[in-house]
């Protein structure tokens, strides 16, 4: 496991690592760069199964191919918020 995810040692990690909400990230190519505990929980992926991959694999959504929030979110710069 990563150390540093396993071992929480800033102020953003542990506010990340305690919310209910599933919060990932992504570089600009897509991979998954983190993943917080209850990301696990909604998605059933682990998070060591999750960074590096893409986050189509992981989420497997039709939105992910019409309409994927995060690249219209990159390309406009608006915020987006999963209702579901």
């Amino acid at each position: 496991m990563n150390e540093k995810l396993a071992h929480p040692n800033s102020l953003t990690e542990v506010i990340l690592e305690s919310i209910s909400d599933g919060v990932f990230t992504v570089d600009h190519h897509w991979r998954i760069t983190s993943f917080n505990r209850a990301a696990e929980q909604i998605t059933g992926v682990v998070r060591e199964e999750a960074t590096g991959r893409f986050c189509w694999e992981v989420f497997r959504s039709n939105m992910c191919e019409r309409d994927c929030a995060l690249k219209r979110t990159m390309n406009d710069g608006k915020s987006f918020v999963s209702s579901s």
